[in-house]
């Protein structure tokens, strides 16, 4: 995504981060409005870079396996099945819970259409956009959408969420939810084994809050009379903040289950219904209607299996990338000797030649790259382009712009944490009682003990 398409996108969209917990009935005009206001300029080309670094740092799980004999063959059930992890902030989910926490009160309260507590063990339910049957009634309405009862519309806050889940490529533009189903779960609730309604297309989604849980597939996935869970193949942990895509076999021939969860937890699964069966009353949302050839802000790498399969392209004035030059190895290290590595924002010293590399120890850390990075008065770093999680044991080298052009620096650690930087001198400037080590001197003739498989590309694209 190049700059142009950046500003574009500014005026098309608005952060989910724009929705305070005081603005949470901000109208859709109201928010393109303030995106407009020159004033907020500034604020708006930091928020979308804060959006670009968010978009990037979402992991993506596509490479589901679990095989079971289905109608005589063997069959991926999995099929289909995407997590996304790291959608929504810590404070993008407080914002979203405290929303679900006003609409359950007014369900209590009577003031919502279609919200309801099943007997047993079953968690609290709201619809919007439609009211549907999870079964057949006992007064004969069958399972599906109710096409001619009423039920209230999809509150603003949850329209956010459904661009977001857009635009950053969780759901395709050619199936964006219309409707969807709050579900609030206390300790001890669960969902049967089911496999969703039809009148609903595939894919459709589900975004986890509050606490992790796991979800249970499997193609003759039962509920024994004893409580027990029988047939499941695959147990999947949903961590809070992220969404599961059911598509495919996930979706159509593994049914799936939330067995009793251990603690409180809310989730709400959003779904596009089939138009032949949408509510006689239904008009769709004009807000989330997406044109064939209207364009999403981020261009999504191809990848099947890939954790961060965003390539994001911010061109400088002489059209290279910043992050030309980085690559990343993960190692399997012991312990290193400790050294201290400040918070600051910096290109190496050309006294040292390139490529460099840092290894990294004792906890995980983000490293911020950006050719105009810097610290703000008030502590905060603008300019940052692109954030890097540093696993524990990997070794990241820089070279080309990924040393020269683009600043980089280590915000504020959360624990402990080591790193050891390598680098070679250059000749003319090492120590005057400098003597190289012998046991370090590679000649040219010197063959390497493991031969490397040419490659331009490699599972992590930056």
């Amino acid at each position: 995504m190049n700059a142009s398409q950046i500003n574009v996108a500014s005026h098309r969209f608005c952060s989910l981060e724009q929705v305070s917990v005081d603005a949470v009935d901000m109208t859709l005009e109201d928010q393109e409005d303030a995106c407009r206001d020159a004033s907020l300029e500034k604020h708006n080309f930091y928020r979308e870079q804060r959006e670009i670094i968010q978009v990037m740092n979402v992991k993506r799980k596509r490479d589901f396996l679990c095989l079971e004999k289905v109608n005589g063959e063997m069959v991926n059930i999995l099929e289909g099945l995407e997590l996304h992890t790291d959608v929504f902030n810590a404070a993008e989910q407080q914002t979203i819970v405290d929303k679900v926490c006003e609409l359950q009160e007014k369900a209590r309260k009577g003031e919502l259409k279609r919200a309801f507590t099943p007997k047993g063990k079953g968690r609290s339910a709201i619809q919007f956009g439609c009211c549907f049957n999870y079964k057949t009634s006992k007064d004969g309405n069958r399972a599906g959408i109710l096409r001619h009862d009423t039920v209230d519309p999809l509150p603003s806050l949850f329209k956010v969420i459904i661009r977001r889940l857009v635009k950053w490529h969780v759901l395709p533009p050619t199936c964006v939810p219309d409707c969807c189903v709050v579900n609030i779960y206390d300790e001890g609730d669960c969902i049967p084994p089911h496999v969703d309604n039809h009148d609903f297309l595939r894919p459709f989604c589900t975004v986890s809050f509050l606490s992790e849980c796991n979800i249970l597939f499997g193609s003759n996935l039962k509920l024994e009379e004893n409580g027990d869970y029988s047939g499941g193949s695959y147990s999947l942990p949903l961590p809070i903040g992220s969404v599961l895509v059911l598509n495919g076999n996930g979706a159509n021939v593994a049914k799936h289950c939330v067995p009793e969860v251990p603690t409180k937890r809310i989730s709400i699964t959003f779904r596009k219904m089939n138009e032949s069966k949408r509510p006689i009353w239904f008009t769709p949302e004009p807000d989330l209607q997406w044109t064939h050839t209207q364009p999403l802000p981020f261009e999504l790498e191809s990848s099947s299996s890939s954790d961060h399969s965003f390539l994001v392209e911010k061109k400088l004035t002489s059209n290279k990338y910043v992050t030309t030059g980085l690559y990343f190895l993960t190692m399997n290290y012991g312990h290193g000797l400790m050294v201290h590595q400040k918070p600051d924002l910096t290109v190496d010293n050309h006294d040292f030649l390139r490529p460099f590399c840092t290894v990294s120890f004792l906890s995980e850390c983000n490293i911020l790259f950006g050719s105009n990075l810097k610290l703000e008065e008030n502590g905060d770093y603008s300019g940052g382009s692109y954030s890097l999680p540093l696993p524990i044991g990997s070794v990241l080298v820089l070279n080309g712009n990924g040393a020269n052009v683009a600043k980089h620096c280590v915000p504020e650690v959360p624990t402990k944490r080591i790193s050891i930087t390598f680098r070679k001198m250059n000749e003319s400037k090492r120590p005057i009682w400098f003597t190289p080590e012998p046991d370090l001197q590679w000649t040219h003739t010197q063959p390497l003990p493991f031969e490397l498989e040419s490659s331009s590309s490699s599972d992590h694209v930056y």
